[in-house]
């Protein structure tokens, strides 16, 4: 763990917005920029928390799962006798089961909320960590968008097209100070291109 630690303190810094990056890395950047990101959950959360659907007070609704239907038993038995409580064993059992499927349902439903919400940030923001040595917090919807125009002319590059077309299209695009500006002239040429 601590060698992880020193190979990560160690690793050059490098800066997606001033240089071009990996092709794969800019893929994913496209990838997450076409899961059209909320820009409302980029600015209010600068650092991603994983999406694992944990619910608050869960190991206590957990315990109480268990607890509730061996009270109910408990109960039962000491009012009529344990014998006779048996006969309420399915009923016991249903009611488990019911609490069990209710908390599992809570859960898997907080987790798809949250992995909406997320849609793939928290991965990117950790691959980005790890292979160009970014803190979480400088991974911006900024930082997508420039990965992205430059995965757009990368792709534009690989066409079948004039040099001196291709040429003229990159100029143009680096023309533009906005980056949203920017994609959209770049998706404009990709598709004239086609």
């Amino acid at each position: 763990m601590n060698q992880r630690k020193a190979d990560a303190a160690e690793r050059k810094r490098i800066d997606p917005l001033k240089t071009v990056v990996d092709r794969d890395l800019m893929r994913m950047a496209m990838d997450l920029h076409r899961l059209r990101q909320n820009e409302e959950y980029w600015k209010t959360v600068p650092v991603p928390q994983r999406p694992d659907g944990h619910l608050r007070y869960e190991s206590l609704l957990q315990i109480g799962m268990f607890a509730l239907p061996a009270a109910a038993y408990i109960t039962v038995a000491q009012l009529f006798g344990y014998g006779h409580a048996l006969y309420g064993l399915l009923l016991y059992y249903l009611l488990f089961h019911r609490l069990e499927r209710a908390l599992s349902d809570a859960i898997l439903r907080k987790r798809l909320n949250e992995e909406d919400l997320d849609r793939g940030r928290y991965a990117f923001t950790k691959i980005l960590g790890d292979r160009l040595g970014l803190k979480p917090k400088e991974v911006t919807l900024e930082v997508v968008l420039k990965m992205t125009c430059d995965f757009g002319i990368l792709v534009i590059y690989g066409r079948n097209i004039p040099t001196e077309k291709k040429d003229a299209i990159m100029r143009q695009a680096y023309e533009f100070t906005d980056l949203k500006e920017r994609l959209n002239y770049i998706v404009f040429c990709f598709e004239k291109t086609m």
